[in-house]
């Protein structure tokens, strides 16, 4: 499965179908009512020799607006002078969060890739405010935080992103055993059963476990993901699970999958499961009952009522109708058009998108985007220069994410090591006849974008597959989910303290329990050339080679210094747990 604006880009040969793009990029930000250029009057001497009183009229009002601009000026430069700027841009409604790559040709992997202007502040004036809620999970203010989590958590659903060629698969079968009343046996894929009597105590309530049976949400549909999938444009986390709803009943197809255990039914106000699955951060998005989505719509929306309510409300009445309980019509062609509902099955999806889904993604995303996107830090994606364009921003959507009522898990492994993985497993459909040795590594560039967007989240796929969004901004938005949006952040080289990391965060699950189950070993092979190519990719000196010609690589190696970072920051925050917590020895 690969993004089809990069299919096309680095491996046309690979693609089953033309690229569409149906809409086009855009912005949360512009300075468009600030000119870029200061034009004086053309011909303002002649105008004055005028003696016509519209000559003259017109001449005054020509040089009341000049020196209104040159007051204008002043008073900027004031503020700058007196290093004031802050205020300014809080009167203009905009953030001085000037990110800019540091990324040297020369020596890639020193450094940082992100770095705040040296000369500016870096707070954003028009970024999350203290008394925001989006404030509570997330510090816009400093961009090297990490969201600290506390121990035996009892938050529900409890999610685990598989990330491919990462130890996933032996994972997920450790979540399975370590559920009560386990008896599935310790090999083969382990799965708990809802029919054994398995399940987790969360507080009193029953949570049962569920392996890949959320669907996928895709832009475009050109390859096949293991979860299946349904196609869905819409741009913020907000649209997506007003558009792109999972359908109320499992499909025949496999394209439209659902958890069928109990604990997370549509009409419920909670949602008791443990998830497993290939899915990217955000999935959750389209399978929450509408019940817990409107809670939490309704606690971050709360800045934004004032403001905005209409479009708080509308928001608030679309994911109301997602509840078939309420009976209320989910969209309309037309202001007469047929009532719709939310969709029962894949194929009634199907054919209701272009009616409803494609309508409604692009309405909640800009009413979400209203209310939300000044509140949201902010990216401004590089211009031909090698600047930061202060006309056009984009937003990150990781305060969302980070605010959403759920436990996040995952388990990641070093690039270059992933990389030569990735190539040996898809070397028979894919690589066939090629060594990794080629010059033509943009194979590599392919596969680093596709683990950046499972950690960036869903919407991402439309903003980089549709609206040509820049990969810096995405990366950006995966930054701010590893430090906020994961609770345990594993390393694949030290499973056994995940286990233990993932125990000591969530109440519910001991990953202790029934050590003989390993799961379903389904390795690379590592015949031919495997050994040299692992040896080449673990070169500095054919990094910096790959870095420098393939920027989604360089900014997936920042990635995972950042996941290291978060995972010793993790363990060493839940070595600290209070004495009548459990924490890891």
């Amino acid at each position: 499965m690969y993004p089809v604006l990069l299919c096309h880009q680095f491996a046309p040969q690979y693609c089953n179908g033309p690229m569409t793009r149906t809409r086009r990029r855009g912005s949360l930000g512009s300075l468009s009512s600030i000119p870029s250029k200061i034009f004086l009057p053309r011909k303002l001497s002649g105008l004055s020799s005028s003696s016509s009183p519209n000559g003259r009229r017109t001449l005054f009002l020509r040089v009341a607006v000049l020196l209104s601009v040159l007051v204008t000026l002043t008073v900027v430069s004031v503020l700058l002078s007196s290093q004031d700027a802050t205020a300014l841009l809080s009167y203009l409604n905009l953030s001085y969060k000037d990110y800019y790559g540091a990324y040297s040709g020369a020596d890639p992997t020193a450094g940082t890739l992100w770095h705040p202007h040296r000369d500016a502040p870096y707070n954003a004036t028009d970024s999350i405010l203290p008394n925001d809620p989006l404030a509570r999970y997330y510090d816009a203010s400093n961009p090297n935080v990490i969201r600290k989590w506390g121990c035996n958590l009892t938050a529900s659903p409890l999610i685990f992103v598989h990330i491919g060629k990462a130890g996933g698969g032996s994972v997920r079968a450790r979540f399975a055993a370590s559920a009560l009343n386990y008896t599935r046996g310790s090999r083969g894929k382990s799965w708990a059963k809802v029919t054994d009597g398995s399940y987790y105590d969360v507080m009193g309530n029953r949570s049962y476990f569920c392996n890949s049976g959320h669907s996928n949400r895709r832009p475009n549909i050109r390859a096949r993901t293991f979860e299946g999938q349904l196609l869905c444009e819409a741009t913020t986390p907000i649209g997506r699970a007003v558009a792109c709803p999972e359908p109320t009943q499992a499909s025949a197809s496999g394209s439209g999958k659902r958890c069928t255990v109990p604990g997370c039914d549509v009409g419920s106000d909670s949602c008791h499961q443990v998830y497993v699955g290939h899915n990217a951060v955000g999935s959750e998005f389209h399978w929450l009952p509408p019940k817990v989505l409107r809670r939490f719509w309704d606690g971050i929306s709360m800045p934004g009522t004032k403001r905005h309510p209409d479009d708080v409300a509308y928001i608030d009445r679309a994911i109301h109708s997602l509840d078939p309980a309420t009976k209320q019509i989910w969209c309309r062609s037309s202001h007469r058009g047929p009532a719709a509902w939310r969709p029962h099955t894949a194929e009634e999806y199907t054919s209701l998108y272009n009616q409803c889904s494609k309508a409604l993604a692009f309405s909640v995303d800009e009413k979400a985007t209203e209310v939300l996107g000044k509140r949201l830090p902010q990216f401004y994606p590089p211009t031909t220069t090698g600047t930061r364009s202060r006309v056009q921003y984009m937003a990150s959507w990781a305060p969302v994410y980070a605010s959403l009522p759920v436990l996040r898990t995952t388990v990641v492994r070093e690039p270059f090591s992933w990389l030569v993985s990735k190539y040996f497993w898809h070397y028979r459909r894919m690589f066939q006849g090629t060594k990794c040795s080629d010059p033509d590594t943009r194979w590599t560039e392919v596969f680093a974008t596709e683990y950046i967007m499972k950690l960036c989240g869903e919407d991402c796929y439309t903003r980089l597959e549709v609206m040509e969004e820049d990969i810096e901004s995405l990366a950006f938005q995966a930054e701010g989910n590893l430090r906020y949006s994961f609770a345990v952040v594993g390393l694949v080289n030290e499973t056994d303290t995940f286990y233990d990391m993932t125990s000591a965060r969530v109440s519910y699950v001991n990953m202790s329990r029934n050590l003989d189950v390993s799961g379903q070993i389904h390795s690379t092979s590592k015949k031919g050339d495997y050994d040299m190519c692992q040896d080449l990719f673990a070169s500095e000196e054919f990094q910096k080679q790959v870095m420098t010609k393939h920027r989604a690589v360089a900014l997936l190696v920042r990635l995972f210094r950042v996941a290291e970072e978060v995972n010793r920051f993790q363990i060493q925050e839940l070595r600290e747990c209070s004495s009548g917590s459990q924490g890891i020895v």
